[in-house]
């Protein structure tokens, strides 16, 4: 699998939640893309802060557009979101 880096750790949306850090395409004929996304999560018991940057995983279906649509600007639709890669694709290889 070939991720792409979307936003780099340098930027500042680096740290925004949603953001989508990297892609890797997946599945047959590259169908799905997987994004890695910026997520919050509670922080530990004894923390100063009250959440912890973490990473998740969303996965888009081209085939939920059409040809017509993309040239239009819009993106396939998200069909799943996950906390763990392995779940991604998990999801992704069904």
């Amino acid at each position: 699998m070939n991720w792409r880096t979307l936003i780099r750790s340098s930027d500042p949306r680096f740290l925004v939640k949603g953001a989508e850090l990297e892609v890797a395409l997946v599945g047959p004929a590259s169908r799905f893309a997987l994004y890695c996304v910026r997520t919050l999560v509670p922080a530990l018991p004894g923390s100063r802060d009250r959440f912890d940057l973490d990473l998740g995983f969303v996965v888009r279906d081209a085939e939920t557009v059409t040809d017509a649509q993309v040239r239009d600007g819009v993106r396939p639709a998200i069909v799943g979101r996950f906390s763990t890669l392995d779940e991604a694709l998990a999801f992704i290889s069904s």
